[in-house]
């Protein structure tokens, strides 16, 4: 990877995506995959980020095989220890996962970095995008919906700029905490009408 960070969103085919989670059948990366192989063009890079848990070890097996069958421009990073680097360098980030939570501190990191994000719904994406603002949401598992979010990204540079400034302005109204361990997203500088009307809670 390189370490020059790249402020602006590079041109389709020198465009670079960021898959980031544990290779896990629940967190997508087969579906991603799939998705990717029907984009109209394909990104210069694509890093799969995460590592794996016992048990897990024939996934990677089976990624590796997609990866090499579909002739797809994909690093797989293993586990790395600091995400921001490579979200800085990301265009695109991509949430593919399959199951619904209530927190997705990635997709909060990779806006506040500056990329264009793609998440599924419901699995905590919703909580900070504003679909056609500053991001898109698919169903989770939906290869075609997640096909055709890859192509309008991909292709259309001016678009990902405007999603990637309205991205940091977006994450800027969430910070991160730890509560009894667990990760909690929340608004410090919204307003109070402004935190009730959106529902008063995002953890």
């Amino acid at each position: 990877m390189d370490e020059s960070f790249s402020s602006e969103q590079r041109p389709a085919a020198q465009s670079v995506i960021a898959v980031v989670g544990r290779l896990a059948p629940e967190k997508g990366q087969d579906v991603f995959l799939r998705a990717l192989a029907g984009a109209r063009i394909l990104p210069r890079e694509v890093f799969l980020i995460g590592g794996l848990h016992p048990g897990d070890e024939n996934y990677l097996a089976e990624l590796e095989l997609h990866t090499t069958a579909l002739d797809l421009p994909v690093t797989f990073t293993g586990r790395v220890e600091d995400l921001e680097p490579y979200l800085r360098h990301a265009d695109i980030l991509v949430q593919c996962s399959l199951r619904p939570a209530p927190f997705r501190r990635v997709v909060w990191e990779g806006m506040r970095a500056g990329c264009a994000v793609i998440a599924t719904r419901p699995t905590g994406g919703e909580e900070i995008i504003e679909p056609g603002s500053n991001g898109l949401l698919v169903d989770p598992g939906h290869r075609a919906q997640l096909t055709r979010a890859l192509d309008t990204l991909i292709t259309d540079q001016e678009l990902r700029t405007k999603f990637a400034a309205a991205a940091r302005i977006r994450a800027a109204d969430f910070e991160i905490t730890q509560s009894i361990g667990e990760p909690t997203l929340y608004p410090p500088t919204l307003s109070e009408n402004r935190w009730r009307a959106a529902g008063g809670m995002y953890a």
